[in-house]
């Protein structure tokens, strides 16, 4: 047929980009892995739930040296997720949300407790305690902080 050769290279010639553009995912998520194993604090990371290996070395990035950090608090401060005060004079409890924080490490914390509320841990039940109560993230954003149960 008149055009089939054409026809021919013109599927055949994105097929094998395609195919290159695999390989070299691959060869990058290789890379990603070995980055995240031979990080110092890989085993923290990944006990965090939902952090896969491109997620994890995505929260070295954001979050830098995490030894650095002496409390979950503090790794909370600097992701902008804990209310910060604002008081002055005879006003106290007067709580808002952080101006300085870093958007991608706040982004992974989001993540992991998004991926932690989906699973069968005691922060599921913490959260269904919390939403049975008529808590919302809207109402209150930080409707679980200073509470242990």
């Amino acid at each position: 047929m008149p055009g089939e050769g054409i026809a021919a290279q013109i599927v055949a010639d994105p097929a094998v980009q395609i195919l290159a553009l695999d390989d070299r995912i691959k060869r990058l998520d290789k890379q990603i892995h070995e980055v995240l194993r031979t990080h110092p604090e890989a085993e923290i990371i990944k006990s965090l739930p939902g952090m896969r290996p491109i997620r994890g070395v995505g929260f070295v990035v954001a979050a830098g040296d995490i030894t650095s950090f002496t409390t979950a608090g503090s790794l909370a401060s600097a992701a902008g997720t804990v209310a910060v005060p604002r008081v002055s004079g005879r006003r106290t409890g007067n709580l808002h949300q952080p101006k300085l924080n870093s958007r991608r490490l706040r982004q992974g914390l989001y993540l992991s407790a998004r991926t932690s509320i989906i699973r069968e841990e005691p922060d599921r039940d913490l959260y269904r305690k919390k939403r049975g109560k008529g808590n919302t993230s809207r109402r209150s954003p930080l409707w679980s902080v200073g509470e242990s149960t």
